[in-house]
């Protein structure tokens, strides 16, 4: 007696009807649908495109609204501890409320193997940080962050912060070169009431934090930790360097919090100076000294691209890319402690170099700089052989006259 068939699954998602899918998917589609593995929840997963050490990203189709999506999962595992699951899921639910075609959408979270899965709008196109890798105008890139500028101010109207903003979270859409805004995985969202970071732990991307995110004791967060990532972006969008650097993250976040800053106009006097003043008010220390908000940023952008001419910068702007990665714990006295070394390794040179033998003002020549060490070394060594010579010749004479 042949073994009966199984009924059909209820949870596995059925092809759309031919007419509702996109012209060039119906083969992917058709595949991913025979194919039990490829089925998330009721998505149909085509491809991956991109992993990291916390999960990973699908392109999927959407059999129920007809349309391409990307979906965010992370998996549950050792690396990945419940507060961490917690805290992404409440985060994807208070992005869900935001409503801009300047910031990803999203549509739904839901629990996949017991981790939790966002289904976001596929934004085709590429990220800021390729274009500028590639060279954009002056003109463009202040337009981009005008735009960018609009829609953080729609997030904050409604309590939620990005607080990682940075080149490859701005998306520009291949249709009509847009920007969109990508990747709240860190947003904050300023009426939630759980605390779900630990003391002490720093959220961000090092090179385009501001002072509060570096160091708590600076003010809490808020809108103006976007402000200081934007008027970061247009500092290495314009100059081609970050505003500060450093080879390692807690160097760096001593100068993010003590060094002043550089005007735009000293790397290159071309740069307007209503753009200058622009920028170094966005990087302003002190929260309170920036822009009040997004929009006032915004509309002083606006400001400039109708009054001030940009032709005078370069036609092609590029500019260095960044590999300082954040660490999860540090606190102001490991903070202090470097800049503490730092100066006791300053004062050290100076009190050594205030110890060489002067050279006689006949033996400097120009050009000749690197050679002065070597010179005040022979002096120090004459100096001391004849001091011991004439040591012994008078011991000697004592010697012999006692």
């Amino acid at each position: 007696m042949p073994s009966p068939v199984p009924p059909p699954d209820p949870a596995a998602p059925s092809p759309p009807p031919a007419d509702q899918i996109p012209a060039g998917l119906e083969a992917e589609i058709s595949e991913a649908s025979q194919d039990p593995l490829r089925h998330h929840g009721r998505y149909l997963v085509l491809s991956e495109l991109g992993r990291g050490g916390m999960g990973v990203v699908l392109r999927a189709w959407d059999p129920t609204m007809a349309r391409l999506v990307a979906i965010k999962h992370i998996k549950a595992g050792p690396r990945t501890s419940p507060q961490e699951l917690q805290r992404f899921k409440r985060e994807a639910l208070t992005v869900a409320r935001l409503k801009h075609p300047g910031i990803v959408q999203v549509f739904e979270v839901f629990d996949h193997e017991d981790a939790p899965s966002i289904v976001m709008q596929l934004v085709e196109g590429k990220p800021l940080g390729h274009h500028l890798k590639e060279g954009i105008t002056a003109k463009r890139t202040v337009t981009v962050l005008q735009q960018v500028a609009l829609a953080l101010q729609h997030a904050h109207d409604l309590g939620v912060v990005h607080r990682d903003l940075k080149p490859d979270n701005i998306l520009l859409t291949a249709t009509d070169d847009q920007p969109v805004i990508l990747d709240f995985g860190l947003a904050k969202d300023l009426a939630g009431s759980e605390h779900l970071t630990s003391t002490g732990q720093i959220l961000g991307t090092p090179t385009y934090m501001a002072p509060e995110q570096v160091d708590p004791t600076c003010g809490a967060i808020g809108p103006p930790v976007d402000i200081w990532a934007a008027g970061v972006i247009l500092y290495k969008a314009l100059t081609g360097q970050a505003p500060f650097k450093a080879d390692s993250s807690v160097v760096l976040f001593h100068k993010i919090l003590t060094k002043d800053l550089a005007p735009l106009r000293s790397h290159d006097e071309n740069i307007p100076e209503a753009l200058d003043q622009a920028v170094q008010r966005c990087l302003a220390k002190k929260a309170e000294d920036r822009y009040a908000s997004a929009s006032d940023l915004a509309n002083e952008l606006s400001r400039i691209l109708e009054t001030v001419s940009l032709e005078v910068m370069p036609s092609k702007l590029t500019y260095e890319s960044s590999t300082l990665k954040v660490p999860q714990k540090i606190s102001s006295r490991r903070l202090q402690s470097a800049a503490s070394k730092r100066k006791g390794r300053r004062a050290a040179k100076r009190t050594t170099s205030s110890r060489r033998l002067p050279v006689p003002t006949h033996s400097k020549k120009p050009g000749s700089h690197s050679q002065l060490p070597v010179a005040n070394i022979i002096t120090a060594v004459t100096v001391a052989v004849m001091s011991l010579m004439g040591f012994l010749l008078l011991q000697k004479a004592q010697e012999e006259n006692p």
